[in-house]
């Protein structure tokens, strides 16, 4: 059969996280990941204002779907 298995394909956007952390330095990185696995202590509001207030753009509803795992990641 000619059609057999069609399904729509599913646009992949690249995580704004995943491409922020490339971006670091690896020390960087580091501190980053620790405070995205750290939720008691960041929000995701929290982390996502003090790193703007460092010059770096990275939404708070971004974190939220990486956090949980709704990202493209």
């Amino acid at each position: 059969m000619l059609l057999e298995g069609l399904t729509p394909s599913q646009r992949q956007y690249p995580c704004n996280y995943a491409e922020l952390l490339k971006s670091l330095e690896p020390k960087d990185q580091e501190i980053l990941e620790a405070a995205m696995a750290d939720e008691k202590t960041w929000s995701a509001y929290g982390l996502h204002a003090a790193l703007k207030k460092r010059g770096i753009r990275l939404n708070d509803k971004a974190i939220a779907k990486h956090r949980s795992g709704e990202c493209s990641c």
